[in-house]
């Protein structure tokens, strides 16, 4: 067991975020089937619309996690149509700091390492780097805690979208 004295940073902020995810869990219960599950913008025309709407395996894979979503101190602003094999998911937290969460498959023996892992997703941040940039703090939070609502999706049961891919294998893509 780590001591307190020789905690990492990355340590503490996981503790932190496994502490709110209870929070967090309560929130996403007290939504209302009032709350808008889509944000609304002008689209030009139905081939515009089509790409940017999330496909149907990923709705049902996030559920509740949908823009207008609390997720404890963060919202979800927006999901994205799948990219390179991830699900862009737009938040924001309630400090005003905005940033892109990227969740792809996990594989465990996946050399990068995310900020949020689950058994079934790896969480990443859309920083500009390339794993050797710090991480935003509350950036790093919110990550944590939609990894957090993710583990409570697929404990439920739902199922990955299957065009879901790991980080290696996005490596390795065009």
């Amino acid at each position: 067991m780590t001591s307190r004295k020789d905690a990492t940073r990355r340590e503490v902020l996981q503790a932190m975020a496994v502490g709110s995810s209870g929070l967090a869990l309560l929130t996403i219960g007290a939504r209302t089937a009032s709350t808008p599950t889509t944000q609304a913008a002008p689209i030009a025309n139905a081939d515009e619309a089509a790409a940017h709407v999330a496909s149907p395996a990923v709705v049902a894979f996030l559920g509740d996690i949908a823009p207008g979503a609390k997720l404890g101190d963060y919202e979800v602003v927006a999901v994205e149509p799948m990219h390179r094999g991830g699900i862009p998911i737009k938040m924001r937290a309630s400090s005003g700091v905005a940033f892109v969460a990227d969740v792809l498959r996990h594989d465990p023996a996946d050399d990068t390492r995310a900020i949020g892992e689950t058994s079934a997703v790896a969480v990443y941040l859309r920083n500009g780097g390339d794993g050797a940039t710090s991480t935003d703090e509350i950036a790093g939070l919110g990550a944590m805690t939609l990894a957090s609502a993710l583990r409570r999706r697929v404990h439920e049961g739902a199922t990955l979208p299957v065009e879901l891919l790991t980080m290696s294998e996005r490596a390795h893509l065009a």
